[in-house]
Order: C-alpha cells, then sequence, then structure tokens
C-alpha cells in the first residue's frame, strides 16, 4: 500500500482503490474532514501506454515542487486551497490535503433538468451563480494576479447557496503558468 507523509510528519497510506474521486491529472481521498488530491505519477495505471500523458505528468509534478510551497495566501474561503502539502516517500510533493466540501454537487448537475425539477428554484440557481461571481471578483482581486485556467462546472462544487471553486494548483499566478485552459 503507497505511503505518504503530511507537512506535519502524520503518514497517510492511500489504496488507489479507495479513491472517491478520479481527474486527469489526479486521484481525490478523504481522510479525517480533508480531501487529499495525489497527482498521478507517470507509472499510474491510467497513464499505461501514453507516452505522452506520462510527460505532462512528469512535468507537472515537477512543477509542482517549486508551484506549491508558493501558493498565494488570503484568498476567499470560497477557494478551496492546498491546506498542507502531502510527500512521496522520496521527499517530492505527491499532492495536498485541502478542506473537504461535503453533501455538495458539482455546478455540471445544475444543467441537468431532472436535477433543477428535483428542488432547485430558479431562486437558489440564481443566488449559486452570484456567489460563485462574488468568489471570481475575489480570485481576481487578489495581489499575485490570479488566473483562474481550469474553469468549468465540474471545477465549483456547490453545497446549499454557496459556490466552491476547486482545482486551485491549476491556477496560474505571476511566473506560474496554468497547462490547463477551460
Amino acid at each position: 500500500m503507497p505511503e505518504y507523509v503530511l507537512e506535519s510528519g502524520r503518514r497517510l497510506r492511500l489504496r488507489p482503490d479507495d479513491a472517491v474521486g478520479k481527474g486527469g491529472e489526479a486521484d481525490i481521498y478523504i481522510d479525517g474532514g480533508y480531501a487529499v488530491k495525489l497527482f498521478k505519477s507517470p507509472n499510474h495505471a491510467d497513464l499505461a501506454d501514453d507516452p505522452l500523458e506520462q510527460a505532462k505528468a512528469r512535468d507537472r509534478i515537477a512543477d509542482h515542487q517549486r508551484k506549491l510551497p508558493g501558493f498565494p495566501k488570503g484568498l476567499p474561503a470560497s477557494v478551496i486551497v492546498p491546506r498542507e502539502l502531502v510527500y512521496d516517500t522520496n521527499g517530492q510533493i505527491a499532492g495536498y490535503c485541502m478542506d473537504l466540501v461535503s453533501d455538495a454537487e458539482v455546478l455540471y448537475r445544475y444543467g441537468e433538468r431532472p436535477f433543477r425539477d428535483a428542488g432547485v428554484t430558479d431562486e437558489t440557481a440564481v443566488a449559486v451563480l452570484v456567489n460563485l461571481h462574488q468568489a471570481v471578483a475575489g480570485v481576481h482581486a487578489h495581489p499575485a494576479h490570479i488566473v483562474i485556467s481550469d474553469f468549468n462546472d465540474l471545477n465549483v462544487l456547490v453545497q446549499g447557496r454557496a459556490a466552491y471553486l476547486i482545482d486551485a494548483d491549476s491556477m496560474s499566478w505571476g511566473t506560474w503558468k496554468s497547462r490547463q485552459f477551460t
């Protein structure tokens, strides 16, 4: 079972089968009250037989060794930011822990008629979008000149009427330019 170490020194044992979510570049796990994002390494099973994706994973992980320790502070609470870095047994950043947004839906669901008909009022949908606008405005007002590079309806979680931006590590700031543009 793969073992990881948090900045605090606590050890994590996360099995690929325990992932609660998968994206193109990472797997997501739950550990207590936190979500853990582990970047897919070049030898990850999902990247087998795909040299281009393996190279992208290698580059992304190399960038994160310098990018994540300098993640901008002071972002709005609606941005789910890295709280603690996760290291592999070689001492490389393998991912990070972030606050868990429980009982949330991806914004994508709000475009599905059956989901909306099951109890999401127009007033609620408007409130969610106003909240999302405030979150985006807060990010853009940050002195680090942050750009939300991978901005799509799967990277916004909705809890009640609150919208949360996730996948913050893909944002661009300073000299760090994102490889994701949505």
